[in-house]
């Protein structure tokens, strides 16, 4: 399909565009959205899971603006697994141990190399380098294992009375603007 959505749908003698947003970027999806002065049209072409199974779906969902009851838009924030989260914390304490170990002189831990350079006066092992190193990647993909959280920009749109048509979107300020717009301007 076009990336313009407004060369694929038919525009009567009176409608005019307000907004073309053919530059959102769905979760799993592409997705574009058209805001005219009768009808909001959005454009959908993506993978969702409907009861458990994956399913590719493709189409064009046109919503007359005065049927529109209800409009939302909300950003929900999930957390990662307590499973992920206990992975992520071993990998602090791992490097946390590491740090110690190189820190103390520790024998359990096997010389790599005996060379050593200097920087602005001070000798620098290269074998504390590779450890040290090593001990800063872990605790930082550890604390990035349990902080993360995955973010999801849903559009929800109910028209008429029990019709209702939710778009999820990736959390990105183009998107959120985008959101934002046409939400403030669906009832002007």
């Amino acid at each position: 399909m076009d990336k313009h959505l407004i060369n694929q749908i038919k525009l009567s003698k009176d409608e005019k565009v307000f907004y073309d947003f053919n530059k959102l970027r769905g979760k799993r999806s592409d997705c574009r959205m058209v805001l005219t002065t009768k009808r909001l049209i959005v454009y959908n072409d993506g993978i969702y899971y409907q009861k458990k199974r994956k399913v590719r779906r493709k189409g064009i969902n046109e919503i007359q603006r005065n049927t529109i009851t209800h409009v939302e838009y909300y950003i929900e924030y999930m957390n990662s697994t307590y499973i992920a989260k206990l992975i992520g914390f071993i990998l602090l304490v791992a490097g946390l141990v590491l740090a110690a170990f190189s820190y103390s002189g520790s024998t359990l831990l096997p010389s790599l190399s005996v060379y050593a350079f200097e920087i602005s006066g001070m000798f620098i092992l290269i074998n504390d380098l590779i450890y040290y190193g090593l001990a800063f990647i872990l605790v930082i993909i550890g604390l990035m294992i349990i902080f993360k959280a995955k973010k999801t920009l849903f559009f929800k749109v109910i028209s008429g009375h029990m019709d209702d048509y939710t778009v999820q979107l990736k959390k990105n300020k183009y998107n959120e603007e985008a959101i934002k717009r046409i939400s403030t301007k669906l009832y002007v």
